[in-house]
């Protein structure tokens, strides 16, 4: 089994393509659509934590942001690291905490910030 991955992405067509690209890639991925549904997932873990969190900065939703969800996520020690994908506008935001990826993102960039 690859890493595992919790995919959090608001964007169904985006979550439906990253899945497909980074399974194809052998990662082992938990996919939701916010970061309430990202959290619980996470306080239900039986295992101690995902490898890698990829999410969105900023949600079209009003769910916590990304940068949030890494905080309470990756600080807990539920998440070892985290891929940031976001408009140039939010990209300084996310620097410091990770891997940014900007949008559009590409599936290929996905999976390669994701293998490191």
């Amino acid at each position: 089994m690859g890493k595992r991955v919790l995919l959090v992405y608001d964007d169904r067509h985006f979550q439906a393509s990253a899945v497909a690209a980074l399974t194809a890639a052998a990662f082992d991925v938990t996919a939701c659509d916010n970061s309430f549904e990202a959290l619980n997932i996470l306080d239900g873990l039986t295992s101690p934590h995902f490898d890698v969190l990829v999410t969105r900065v900023q949600f079209s939703t009003p769910a916590p942001h990304g940068v949030a969800l890494w905080l309470m996520a990756g600080r807990a020690g539920r998440v070892r690291r985290v891929v940031f994908t976001a408009r140039s506008d939010a990209v300084a935001i996310a620097l410091s905490e990770g891997a940014v990826l900007e949008e559009p993102v590409s599936l290929e960039a996905l999976v390669s910030t994701v293998w490191k």
